[in-house]
């Protein structure tokens, strides 16, 4: 149930709900889940694959519509296809929660530590694997109350910077989860405060540079090529 809450939480803050603060808490359900089955790869495993599941269903169910409405599918035909492809993606948050299994038992809980750098790894084989990287964590911020600042954020944020968007995301969910499962609380608020002072900078470089580099082509925009008839191929 924890993991179909994680889910639920995460569906919420994409439309057409758009309670887009839930993505940056979404994921301490999932990965508290994952932390009492960490004895086991494979429950890991199905713990986040019921997760994945639930989630991109949650997200993409309005898919069904073109078949429904203009290929004539019959609802259960196209609402079942809908699933099958939803058990499919899932199996990259299912390799999340794998492997953050088998570092939980030999880290302990020091390894949500890690989780950001494993979803951001898990979002991009999703992309790499199938071409397409819909509903990824960060996509979720474009719906915050300042609509046009955030859109326009988004768009002038480079890779790494939406690499940085997502990771982050998930660092505040595994901050949370490591206030459950770590016994010396004290220990862990130094690594509350390195967290806390440390991000800012880095989103305001990130900022700073695509901002500099939007000036830069704004100053220079590229020259379209130059048309000659030795280049021009005949009808």
């Amino acid at each position: 149930m924890l993991a179909v809450l994680a889910a639920v939480l995460l569906i919420l803050a994409f439309p057409d709900f758009e309670y887009w603060f839930l993505a940056w808490f979404a994921l301490v359900p999932l990965m508290w889940a994952v932390e009492r089955e960490k004895e086991s790869v494979v429950r890991s495993f199905v713990t986040g694959w019921l997760f994945g599941a639930v989630f991109f269903f949650g997200t993409c169910w309005w898919l069904t519509f073109a078949p429904i409405n203009y290929a004539h599918f019959p609802p259960w035909l196209a609402y079942s296809g809908m699933v099958f492809v939803a058990l499919i993606v899932g199996v990259f948050p299912a390799l999340f929660a794998g492997i953050l299994s088998v570092l939980l038992r030999k880290f302990g809980s020091w390894a949500f530590l890690a989780a950001p750098f494993v979803w951001v790894f898990t979002e991009f084989l999703r992309y790499w694997v199938t071409g397409n990287n819909w509903n990824a964590i960060g996509y979720s911020q474009a719906f915050f109350p300042s609509r046009r600042l955030s859109l326009s954020l988004l768009r002038s944020i480079p890779s790494i910077g939406r690499i940085l968007l997502v990771m982050m995301s998930s660092a505040i969910s595994q901050v949370f989860a490591i206030c459950l499962f770590n016994a010396n609380r004290r220990g862990f608020l130094a690594w509350v405060a390195i967290f806390c002072f440390a991000w800012p900078p880095l989103v305001v470089y990130e900022l700073y540079i695509s901002s500099s580099n939007n000036g830069d082509h704004r100053q220079n925009p590229p020259k379209s090529p130059k048309l000659s008839p030795f280049n021009q191929t005949s009808r």
